[in-house]
Order: C-alpha cells, then sequence, then structure tokens
C-alpha cells in the first residue's frame, strides 16, 4: 500500500495458481471522480488460461459495479 501512489496489492496461493493482483485508484481532474485499475498475474494449467482470465474479468466487474453502487447509495445519502 502506498498513499502516494494508491495501489494495493494483495496475492494469495491456491491450488498451484499463485495470484497477485494489485488494485489502483487513481483521482481524475475534472470532476469528483476516480480511475479505478485493476489487474491480477496468477500460474494455471495453459488450457484453463482464458477460463481463469474470464473468471477474474467477471469478478473484476462485477466488484466495481458493487463499489460503484455503494458509493452512489452514500452520495444520494441513503
Amino acid at each position: 500500500m502506498s498513499d502516494v501512489e494508491r495501489p494495493q496489492t494483495y496475492e494469495f496461493a491456491d491450488a498451484g495458481e499463485n495470484y497477485r493482483a494489485t488494485l489502483r485508484l487513481m483521482p481524475i481532474v475534472d470532476g469528483d471522480r476516480t480511475f479505478v485499475e485493476w489487474w491480477a498475474t496468477f500460474d494455471c494449467e495453459s488450457e484453463r488460461r482464458e477460463e481463469q482470465v474470464g473468471v477474474f474479468r467477471e469478478s473484476f466487474a462485477r466488484w466495481l459495479g458493487s463499489l460503484r453502487r455503494m458509493l452512489d447509495a452514500q452520495r444520494a445519502g441513503r
């Protein structure tokens, strides 16, 4: 974690995948918004690679959508 560069990196080793991901938040100067960059590296069998990439892409999109809904609700005062 770094307060200056705003990343958070986490990792775990499960079933030989050696997963490591980084989430970075960057302010957008035009408006009250933030750009979220999230990427991951992992080891897996080559025949499972595309499947795993799809799982992570869908998961990241779902988690970011959930974060957006929560922040929108906070702004709306709910």
